[in-house]
């Protein structure tokens, strides 16, 4: 894309945006995250080669351009929450670990003491283990 956009312009765009197009990193040199919501973006693209092939076929590129573009926003935003829904409904995968022959779960105090962490590790065998300062910060 930006290739495109400098053969088009016939000038170099500015570093940052070229940066940040040919590798993970934004303009402060931090990694992107990727979030996985890209329906927008690919909403607006189809939504433009839709409008485009319409208005070109209809002698009204400018108005199909418009619609194109605007249901392809929508869509794309639907597509995002219905998306976001389903990684959100997913069940977390429960913290277990193994220690000295027995398997320990993460569970959940209802109501902890001053000192306790607000969970702790229940093994097979009855017996509870506190959470470390890195188990916590980790799982929790």
């Amino acid at each position: 894309m930006i290739s495109v956009a400098r053969r088009m312009c016939g000038q170099a765009l500015p570093p940052t945006l070229g940066a940040m197009s040919k590798n993970e990193t934004s303009a402060a040199g931090e990694p992107r995250k990727k979030d996985g919501r890209s329906g927008l973006a690919l909403g607006i693209c189809f939504g433009l080669v839709f409008g485009v092939a319409l208005g070109a076929a209809s002698d009204n590129l400018a108005a199909f351009m418009g619609v194109g573009i605007a249901l392809g926003i929508a869509f794309g935003l639907i597509y995002d929450e219905q998306q976001k829904k389903k990684q959100s409904s997913r069940p977390k995968p429960r913290a277990v670990k193994v220690e000295n022959g027995a398997t320990f779960t993460l569970v959940e105090r209802k109501s902890p003491r001053p000192g306790q962490r607000s969970h702790y590790w229940l093994g097979d065998n009855g017996q509870e283990l506190e959470l470390s300062d890195d188990e916590a910060t980790e799982l929790l």
